[in-house]
């Protein structure tokens, strides 16, 4: 697992969160999850990755609807 910290947040639940053509991915020091939506299922599931699930993909449409409203 990649060791990250963002210098300026103390909290230890942060997470990153990346979206790629047909996809996303979120990570934290818990746990990895990727998801494509070719295949239409997780391609990797690592750690503690189900509250990264459901962060991801609620990141992932607000993302796509904050587009849509502009």
């Amino acid at each position: 697992m990649t060791n990250f910290k963002n210098i300026f947040n103390t909290s230890e639940n942060q997470y990153a969160h990346y979206v790629f053509n047909k996809g996303f991915g979120t990570i934290s020091k818990n746990g990895t999850f990727v998801y494509d939506y070719v295949s239409n299922k997780p391609v990797i599931q690592e750690g503690n990755y189900q509250t990264l699930d459901s962060l991801g993909r609620a990141i992932s449409q607000n993302a796509y609807q904050d587009f849509l409203d502009k």
